[in-house]
């Protein structure tokens, strides 16, 4: 599955900035919601790096609608999510 350069959520744009060095980070993935920006390392596997980008998502839903879901409650959505895509699609 491609992931787009830019993806509209909750009526914002954001933007989807691959990383390509992580050796100095400490995630694969993070959402900046007020810069309405997605990061996601490059180099993972391709179902990582969805699974990620599906991960980033669910954060930026969760925070523009003020849900307050626990971290581990959108990792389980988001490998959830994608098994349902990838067997779906």
């Amino acid at each position: 599955m491609k992931i787009p350069q830019t993806v509209h959520i909750l009526g914002q744009d954001f933007t989807i900035e691959f990383i390509k060095d992580r050796k100095k980070l400490d995630y694969v993935g993070r959402c900046y919601p007020n810069a309405n920006k997605i990061e996601l390392v490059e180099d993972l596997p391709d179902d990582k790096l969805f699974q990620t980008y599906l991960h980033e998502v669910l954060h930026a839903i969760d925070i523009n609608l003020n849900m307050g879901l626990k971290h581990k409650q959108i990792d389980t959505l988001s490998v959830a999510l994608y098994q349902f895509l990838k067997d779906n699609l």
